[in-house]
């Protein structure tokens, strides 16, 4: 069978390295791949992991029979749900599982709901709001910065794991407040 590995990173140089080895694996692509998966799989970086239409097209001309999704952008973006409507078979959570991920507010939303233990959080969409909070909370805590999807009343908290900066390390509060909030 034809794989096709959606990712760039170390997770996916292990699911490369790991598919290789698998005795159903006929050929295995990479989009985008990077030098290290090339020791296994033929990496197209032509096709952005973000382009879902691509993506298939890609899937479907390579007579792909399964195609392995890493990142979070690709899922929450909905690749794995475009790939099932064309008949193509994927590994990785639909758009709205992989919410859970891609929405810090939207899992956190989940986790109340549902009463699944978890850090207390607020979201603010004022800055002044949020420093009055900050002021107000005792050390540790973290923040954690997101954008709004459009006029959407989602939000979107995808930094590639990247995207908490944690108040322990600031000597004061101030710091981790500009830090989120530039020019505040």
């Amino acid at each position: 069978m034809n794989i096709l590995l959606i990712g760039s990173g170390g997770r996916d140089h292990a699911l490369a390295w790991k598919l290789s080895q698998s005795k159903h694996t006929d050929k295995l692509y990479a989009v985008p791949g990077n030098p290290g998966i090339a020791n296994f799989a033929e990496c197209i970086s032509s096709v952005s992991v973000e382009d879902n239409d691509a993506i298939v097209a890609l899937a479907k001309e390579k007579n792909i029979g399964l195609v392995v999704v890493g990142p979070e952008v690709p899922l929450v973006n909905g690749v794995v749900d475009a790939l099932t409507a064309a008949g193509i078979k994927a590994f990785g959570p639909t758009k709205d599982a992989a919410e859970l991920e891609g929405s810090k507010v939207y899992a956190k939303v989940v986790m109340r709901r549902y009463k699944i233990p978890t850090a207390r959080s607020e979201v603010f969409g004022d800055p002044s709001r949020a420093h009055a909070s900050v002021r107000q909370m005792r050390q540790p805590f973290a923040i954690k910065s997101f954008r709004r999807r459009g006029k959407s009343r989602r939000y979107r908290g995808i930094h590639g794991r990247r995207g908490s900066l944690h108040a322990d390390v600031y000597r004061r509060r101030d710091d981790c407040r500009h830090a989120r909030f530039p020019g505040s």
